[in-house]
């Protein structure tokens, strides 16, 4: 279940566990519906749920626990390797393990020059993959999205995409000017020869057929 929070603050959503009420907040944007209201936006918070090991089946959103838990009963009805109770909570702490506070402090150093809070977008080449990268130390890119929604702002690419999709629209623009330019360079040379043949025409007479037009 997904729930709007109302209140001050970036926008976020509470979710909750169909089957055991475990609750997280998600920040998410919201979309406006009939009636003027507004609503989080579903599919990004499920599939940033996801990143924390949260699955969306059937209608029913549940956490990485009760995930790990339905995977371990489908193995057992197949046939398959059953997972003890002991893999369950080792997979589900390896999905769920959250940033340490120094881990966070760090990320947020990395997003203050990594991001543009004006343009809403990452400078340069940046995204929360290579701000993860370079600050290693099994830093994930979960984690930096999680913070730089809540702390600056959305996934607005970066300056390197803004930059490409520039250079094609003025390629396209050239492009479309060139044609316009050589249509009108062959027309002219093309209305150039017909007035010499139709003067070549006219001065040798009837043997030369019908004059060009």
């Amino acid at each position: 279940m997904i729930k709007p929070i109302v209140g001050r603050g970036s926008p976020r959503a509470l979710a909750a566990c169909d089957d055991c009420g475990r609750e997280e907040i998600v920040p998410c944007d919201y979309l406006a519906r009939r009636g003027g209201t507004a609503e989080p936006n579903e599919g990004q918070v499920v599939k940033k749920l996801g990143s924390r090991g949260w699955v969306k089946s059937s209608g029913n959103l549940r956490c990485s626990l009760c995930a790990a838990r339905g995977r371990a009963l489908v193995q057992a009805r197949e046939g398959k390797v059953i997972m003890t109770a002991k893999d369950v909570v080792k997979e589900v702490a390896a999905e769920t393990l959250q940033p340490t506070p120094k881990q966070e402090r760090l990320i947020i150093l990395a997003l203050e020059n990594a991001y543009d809070d004006q343009a809403k977008r990452y400078r340069g080449c940046q995204t929360d993959k290579t701000v993860a990268e370079e600050l290693g130390g099994a830093i994930r890119a979960g984690w930096v999205a999680d913070l730089r929604a809540r702390y600056f702002g959305p996934d607005g690419g970066n300056e390197e995409i803004e930059a490409i999709r520039a250079s094609i629209g003025s390629l396209k623009s050239d492009f479309d000017k060139g044609i316009l330019e050589l249509r009108g360079e062959y027309c002219a040379a093309a209305d150039a020869l017909a007035k010499r043949l139709d003067a070549v025409c006219i001065a040798v007479g009837p043997r030369a057929g019908k004059v060009a037009s």
